[in-house]
């Protein structure tokens, strides 16, 4: 532990050391066999660290604290200590910042040094030490003021200079200079004392959590994206899909099924790792991008709403984002935030042109060199099915295809299905094509309603077709994948 140093001036501390040299020399003379061997003069180092001593400069107890106001650099901002009914320890918020969460474990890392603080070395009263500028407490680089809710008076804490030679920083305190061990939490803005975690959202992540929808625009994105989940809904527009999920604007499309896992364990998981600004005005908006943000996420997460927006501008390996409507800028890594700044119209889909189930398609009709074929499933519920028990949750049913009024096997119509919901797109590139479509695939659903896919050849030598969806272009594919269809279904 470390000894309280006697009050003096720099005279009197010499004074002081030669006196000890003289009188520890003078004992050893009349200590017989001694001689003047082993003696040596105590430095400030080795007298601080003989002794038990405790030096206190303040111990209250934090439930008697009321607020701590904060001077820095960077401004003046005021900690709060809230007892609520039942606790017995405050929680720390800060007052201009009242409309935003904030760290209370954080805000009491800066608030402690406020109510509970011990010296290290007592470097001396006021009236006895060198000039304050000589310990940087003239202009003090942070000064806490801490009330209490017991009538003790207000207490004042100056913290100047770091000691270079024992560590710490000189404080003033209660008219005395003292060194003490000083975080860095004193030295913060307000902002760094605000809550890392974006938003909280309760995840499972069992594979049961469920994105309602997301919105996603931005100028990452030529059109905004709608994706929406269609699981509850077992007789809803979209029940011809693989997954519960699907993109519904700009066109039809199935959801790349990885995609949904990352979108759950990102949005639920963002944390900040820093902030730069509060309430920002058009300025600020425009040099963090954010004014014009990369992508915009409007989301449901079983049952919450959020919205997120990342800027344009990077900070670092960073992104500027701001949440809901939350006045903070945040400072998010770039990594954390890969699900949305990665995603692209080609990501997201399940790269299929269409790719409906067979097993609730009730006919497909084929249109190409002039020819149209229509084939018509026709299911039935099997018996056991009705009677089976209450675990099953699924009615199975047996299947049966004409074509065009013809029977035919349903496992001689099973492959032809299958490719014809072979391609995938390459590309979105808009080509010049020919005038009129060389297949057309029309699919309807036994829970009703009908898609039709088109697939214009390119013009200019290339071996490609141009796929549209209900009337909606919605990519490039293999001119080898549509040959194969026709000649699958004209051989």
């Amino acid at each position: 532990m470390k000894k309280k140093m006697k009050p003096a001036t720099r005279r009197l501390v010499a004074t002081l050391a030669v006196l000890v040299v003289l009188a520890v020399a003078a004992a050893a003379l009349l200590l017989p066999g001694t001689g003047t061997q082993g003696t040596s003069e105590d430095s400030p180092s080795s007298v601080s660290s003989s002794s038990t001593e405790k030096l206190e400069i303040i111990n209250k107890e934090k439930n008697t604290l009321k607020s701590i106001t904060v001077e820095n650099s960077t401004g003046t901002f005021t900690i709060l200590a809230t007892i609520n009914q039942g606790a017995t320890a405050p929680v720390f918020s800060v007052e201009e910042l009242a409309d935003v969460p904030t760290s209370s474990e954080s805000l009491m890392s800066a608030a402690r040094y406020g109510y509970n603080l011990t010296a290290t070395v007592d470097v001396g009263a006021t009236s006895e030490v060198l000039a304050l500028s000589e310990y940087g407490l003239d202009n003090p680089a942070a000064t806490l003021t801490t009330r209490f809710n017991d009538g003790t008076a207000d207490f004042v804490l100056k913290i100047g200079d770091k000691n270079a030679s024992v560590g710490g920083y000189y404080v003033l305190a209660n008219d005395h200079v003292y060194i003490a061990e000083i975080g860095d939490a004193v030295f913060a803005d307000k902002y760094a004392f605000l809550e890392g975690s974006l938003f909280t959202i309760s995840v499972k992540g069992d594979g049961s959590d469920i994105i309602e929808y997301m919105d996603v625009s931005g100028t990452n994105f030529e059109q905004p994206v709608h994706v929406e989940y269609t699981g509850r809904d077992a007789n809803g527009p979209y029940n011809a899909l693989f997954m519960p999920y699907i993109v519904s604007e700009p066109y039809y499309s199935g959801i790349n099924t990885s995609r949904i896992d990352e979108f759950v364990t990102g949005l639920s998981a963002l944390t900040a790792t820093g902030t730069a600004g509060y309430d920002p005005d058009a300025a600020m908006l425009a040099e963090t991008g954010l004014d014009e943000p990369a992508v915009v996420c409007a989301f449901s997460m079983n049952g919450e709403e959020h919205t997120i927006r990342i800027g344009d501008k990077c900070q670092g390996t960073s992104r500027y984002v701001m949440v809901d409507d939350n006045p903070v800028v945040f400072v998010v890594s770039e990594d954390s935030l890969s699900c949305l700044t990665n995603l692209t119209m080609l990501t997201i889909r399940d790269g299929f042109v269409w790719c409906p189930m067979l097993k609730k398609t009730s006919s497909l009709t084929v249109t190409c060199e002039g020819k149209t074929d229509e084939y018509r499933i026709a299911r039935k519920e099997e018996a056991a099915s009705s009677s089976s028990t209450s675990s099953s949750s699924e009615v199975t049913y047996s299947y049966s295809v004409t074509k065009n009024g013809q029977e035919m096997a349903y496992d001689d119509f099973r492959p032809l299905f299958s490719t014809a919901i072979t391609p995938t797109i390459l590309n979105t590139e808009q080509k010049e094509l020919e005038a009129e479509p060389a297949l057309t695939l029309t699919f309807t659903y036994y829970a009703g309603g009908t898609n039709t896919v088109e697939y214009y050849a390119v013009v200019g030598g290339e071996r490609r077709y141009a796929a549209y969806l209900d009337g909606a272009f919605v990519g490039v594919v293999k001119g080898s994948h549509v040959t194969d269809i026709i000649e699958t279904f004209t051989k």
